[in-house]
Formats: structure tokens, sequence, C-alpha cells
């Protein structure tokens, strides 16, 4: 038997964030890695190319989240509530907009560059034009492999294939590295060669995703499924506000890029390169918590489990700020810092004063960045759409754009140096990050429609929302003794709310014959096991959940299949429950097995 220190939450929390970070870092990775080799074997005009294609990369991944958040939201709506088959039509949906969504946005650009490349903010007259041209052709070679990698993964993380989505992050990293490098030193090519090869690591690494699908119980498998325009909006409304985001992040980029253009030199492009590196990854670990958070919460909110959802929310908020702690002391440190600038920017020590800057700016607004993703995301959990896209066009929009002009205004005007200038425009937008801060109090006000204190007011929780203490029993059973504890405390329970004595019986039995059974063969797997149950007395429903990480096990199918050819008084609790409920159902989310029935 297995006994272990943490609860089932906090190991799904975890474990569900490995990939999520796999996930968002991906859709990055690329860009990043080419950053970095171009930062140490190339010059400043190839770094600001680099540099120059931030708003395309936020572009790309706007369509791309849109569709896998949505689909992701959505899909996981219906399995908190038992709709497997649901979820698998949406999911195979999802699939089919990004395959016709990312052929018709890369043959776009690639055949209309010249366009293109203008719409990034990038003139003929720019030294950097031709060179960013190339790199943006070479790079959306690989958008239709970047966006279904990114659906693809989505689907896994809620199947719980943590540790493919992790490999084939690693695949997509190091054959993008070998393939840079041999650029680079081999080939001798330039920034399109860079792109082209990001854009290979891509399908190499979907290839090895797609391997998946040759097990049998996968959860969300791809298949042929009929257009439904109802579905189609829904996936898109849920996911708008990601999307929201992704366009507000290239608006600022374009934005930052058109400020850093006050001075006639490439270094202010150069350390803005720098940051948007920083970004992506940090960003990664940002929305890697924020959707970690979403897809537990969506489960919780569905049970009225505000233990659960307070739970998370505290995770969530104890893993943010203890890596911005550590990054802020890193970044105090001055040997750190150079090291962080030189890894990003080689031997470009003309830019290292403005980078260092940018830099730390960058880790000052982090802070902003980071609360205001996670309560959009929270309120995208709770449906409410439009304030979650209202967040975003706030702190990335409005409020960077009257901060950064307000203090560049006033440098240019009291007739301060370029270096002055480009450090003013970095230090607005983290003025303006936490201006957010100080307004999402006001922002949280304002949803709510009403004054409050406490947990249910900071989470928005409806009114009468959840399930009072008296009406529920919670466990972590870990034994056989455990498990007739909490079947005599399910019994109680229901006695003391009024529940016919055969009926809370049946219940009990139930309860400790279902968590009995995963104790006896789901424990012996060797794994980190861990279980969670509740029974809630709802009105007049009786309702109960089991929760595990172990093997997987459907108890109707076994109950269905199996038990006619058993001895009729084996798994009497089982056969019982299963006459008497009104609802049974058994989902597998996050590598989880979640049994609810209601009766």
């Amino acid at each position: 038997m297995c006994r272990l220190q943490t609860s089932l939450t906090l190991q799904i929390f975890v474990y569900t964030f490995i990939g999520f970070f796999a996930t968002n870092l991906v859709n990055v990775l690329g860009v990043v890695v080419d950053g970095v080799v171009v930062g140490h074997t190339m010059g400043a005009l190839d770094i600001s190319a680099s540099s120059l294609m931030a708003p395309l990369t936020f572009a790309i991944s706007m369509f791309s989240g849109l569709i896998s958040n949505g689909g992701q939201i959505v899909c996981m709506d219906r399995l908190s509530h038992g709709k497997v088959e649901e979820a698998k039509k949406i999911f195979s949906m999802a699939l089919t907009i990004c395959v016709f969504v990312s052929v018709t946005f890369s043959t776009s650009f690639i055949l209309f560059s010249h366009l293109a490349i203008g719409v990034l903010g990038i003139d003929e007259q720019n030294p950097a034009y031709e060179t960013s041209r190339l790199y943006m052709i070479g790079i959306m070679i690989g958008v239709p492999g970047q966006m279904l990698w990114n659906i693809i993964t989505q689907g896994l993380n809620i199947e719980g294939a943590r540790k493919h989505v992790l490999t084939a992050t690693i695949l997509m990293t190091v054959s993008n590295i070998i393939l840079d490098l041999a650029v680079v030193y081999c080939l001798h090519g330039g920034m399109f060669h860079m792109g082209l090869t990001t854009s290979i690591s891509y399908y190499v690494s979907l290839t090895y995703l797609l391997l998946y699908y040759r097990k049998s119980d996968v959860l969300l498998k791809p298949s042929l499924v009929k257009p439904s325009i109802r579905t189609g909006a829904d996936i898109f409304y849920k996911g708008l506000p990601r999307a929201v985001n992704k366009f507000t992040s290239s608006v600022k980029s374009r934005f930052i890029n058109g400020m850093l253009g006050i001075s006639l030199t490439s270094v202010g492009y150069a350390a803005y390169h720098m940051q948007n590196q920083i970004n992506y990854v940090l960003n990664a670990f940002i929305f890697g918590i924020a959707g970690t958070m979403s897809v537990m919460c969506n489960i919780f909110y569905a049970e009225e489990d505000k233990k659960h959802i307070r739970k998370t929310m505290l995770l969530t908020t104890v893993a943010v700020g203890m890596v911005l702690l550590v990054l802020g002391l890193g970044i105090s440190n001055n040997t750190f810092c150079k090291g962080v600038i030189r890894f990003y920017l080689g031997e470009n020590e003309e830019v290292f004063p403005v980078a260092r800057i940018a830099l730390g700016a960058y880790m000052i607004g982090l802070l902003g960045q980071a609360v205001s993703a996670q309560l959009a995301n929270y309120f995208q959990t709770t449906k409410k759409i439009m304030a979650a896209s209202a967040i975003y066009i706030l702190d990335d929009v409005v409020l960077v754009y009257f901060m950064v002009n307000s203090i560049v205004g006033y440098a240019e005007a009291k007739g301060y140096t370029d270096a002055v200038l480009l450090n003013a425009v970095f230090s607005g937008v983290a003025f303006a990050q936490w201006m957010m801060v100080l307004l999402l109090p006001l922002f949280i006000l304002i949803v709510n429609r009403r004054f409050g204190i406490g947990w249910d007011w900071w989470l928005m929780l409806p009114k009468n929302f959840g399930i009072k203490a008296e009406d529920e029993v919670t466990a972590e059973p870990q034994s056989v003794e455990d498990a007739v504890d909490f079947s005599k405390r399910v019994y109680d329970l229901c006695i003391g709310k009024g529940v016919a004595r055969r009926k809370a019986y049946i219940v009990s039995l139930a309860a400790e014959e279902l968590i009995k059974n995963t104790i006896t063969y789901g424990f012996q797997s060797g794994k980190n096991c861990r279980m969670e149950t509740r029974l809630v007395c709802k009105g007049d429903e009786v309702i109960l959940r089991i929760r595990d990480n172990c093997s997987r096990f459907n108890p109707k199918v076994y109950y269905e299949t199996v038990y006619e050819q058993q001895d009729k008084t084996s798994s009497m609790g089982i056969r019982m429950i299963m006459e008497m409920a009104r609802e049974f159902s058994y989902t597998t989310a996050l590598k989880m097995n979640n049994i609810m029935v209601k009766v």
C-alpha cells in the first residue's frame, strides 16, 4: 500500500502543469531557440530580424489559442458532466478547424510576404527588411504543424499524457538546435534557413505526437465528424480571451517596435529581442500555471466544490509567487544578470546597457502580467468570457499605450538622449502592468456587482454556490479501514438528512465497495496512488463522487460485461447502486478516474 504525504489535488496540479508548460513553451520554442543561436552566431541585424517577428509569433499563437483553448474548455465542460462522446466530437472538430485555418494563414503570408512584412511594421528602408521577410517565410512553412501540435497536446493534457507531451517537446528542441547549428556552421545559411529548420522541427515533433493514437484506450481520439456551426461557435467563443490575449500582445509588440524606432540604431530592437525571448519562456510558465488552474477549477466548479477551488487557487498563487521571488533575487545579482544578457545576446556588448534596463523593467512588471493572466483564465473558466477579454485589452493595450506615451513624451520634452528614451519605453510597460494590479480589485468589484469580503467574493462565486459543510462528507482514504470509516460517516449523514434507511445503507455500501476495489487493485500498480471521496446531500439528491489516479477502471463497464458471469453475491454494493442510481457516470481526465453517482 502506498501512503503519501501529498494530496491528490497537489499531485494532479503538478503533473498537469508539466504538460501545459510544455504545450505553451512549444508555441514559441522554435523562435526562442533561433533567437539564442542567432544571438551567439550572427550580428545585431539578424538579432533585430528575429525581434521584429514577435508580432507574427503572437498572431500565430492567437489563432492557435482561439481554437485549442476554446476546444479545451468546451471538452472539459463536457467531461466534467460525464459527456465523453460529446467531448470526443468537439476535439475532432477543433482539429478540423485548425487544419483549415493554419493552411490558409500560412499560405497567405508566404504568397503575400512583402505586404505581410509591412503589416508587421517593417518598411523597405529598414535595414532588416529583407532578412526579416525571408525569416518570416521560413517560419510560416511550419505554422500548420505548430498549430496542430498545440491542439493535439491540449487533448493529450486532458488525457494526462504529460510524459508523451514532454518527450515531444524535448524532441522538438533538440532537433531545432541541431538543425540550426548545421545551418550556421555547415551550410552557412541565413535567416530563411533558420526559420525553415524551426518548421521542420515542428513536423518531426508532431509525427511523434501522433504515435500516441496507436493506443486503443485514448480518451480523445480524432475522428471524422459532421461540422456543426453551433459547436464551432461555442469553441471560438470560449477561446476568445486567449485569442484576445495573443492579439493584444501582438499589438503591444508592434507598438513597442514603433516606439523603439526613435533611435536610429538597432540597439533598442536587440534589447527588446532579448526581453521577448525571456518573455516567451516565462509566459509558458505563467500560462502553464493558468491553464492548469483553469482545467482543475472547471471540474470543481461543475461540482460546486468551493474547498477544492480555493485549494487550487492557493496552489496557483504560491507557485507563481515562489518563481517570481527566485527570479527577482536572481536578477538583482549583477553577475547573474550579466550572464542572462550574454546568454541571449552573445558578444554584442553594445546592446548590454539598454538590455540591462530592459531586463530589470521586465522583471518589475512580471507580477502584474502573471496576476492578470491568472484572473483572466479564472474568468474564462467561470464563463465570464467578456470580462477575461477586457483584462487583456486593458493590460496590453490601453495602459501600455497611455504609460509609454506619457513617459516617453516627458523624456522627449526634456531633450533627453536616445538611450534615455529607449529606457523610458521599457519602464513605461512595467508601470502599466503594475497599474493593472492596482485596478484588479476594482475589476472584481465590477464583475461581482456587489461589495464583499472573503473567498466567495474574491472568487466571484454566485450566491448560494457550493455545499454547506454539514451537507457533505469528504475523505482521502488509503486503507480498507478508511473505506469502512467513510462508509459509516456516509450512512450517518444520510440518516441525519432524512434519507430512507435502505437508500442510506445502499449508498454507504456502494461507497465502501468502490473504495475497497480501488485500494485492493488500483493501489497495487506501484504508482503514487491517491484517492479523494465526497458525498453530498443536496435537496432530494444524494451525490457520491470518487476520484483517484490509479489505473483506469470503469465500474459501469465491469458491471455490464462481467457481473452476469460471476457470483451474484459479489460486488453487491455496485449491483445495488447501479439499480438504484438515477445517474452513474465515469470519465477519465487529467489521468484521473472520476466516478459520479446520483441517487
